[in-house]
């Protein structure tokens, strides 16, 4: 299975919108991390529940994280 493939099946891209280039790249991104990744984000509070469909969000929150974690 392809990478646009999985991001179909998992709902963060329809397939009609798969040609369009942004939401390909947003939804591959999203692809890559699991449902179990994004749940731990969430409980653990790196991301917020609104920030799960937001790539660009969770990396941002995830590098801010582990800055964090590195300054301490």
């Amino acid at each position: 299975m392809s990478a646009v493939d999985a991001a179909i099946a998992r709902g963060f891209i329809k397939h009609e919108d798969s040609n369009l280039a942004w939401s390909v790249i947003d939804s591959v991104y999203r692809t890559q991390l699991s449902d179990t990744a994004l749940d731990w984000l969430t409980d653990n509070a790196v991301i917020t529940t609104e920030q799960r469909t937001n790539v660009a969000a969770i990396l941002r929150c995830i590098s801010n994280w582990v800055e964090q974690a590195a300054a301490r």
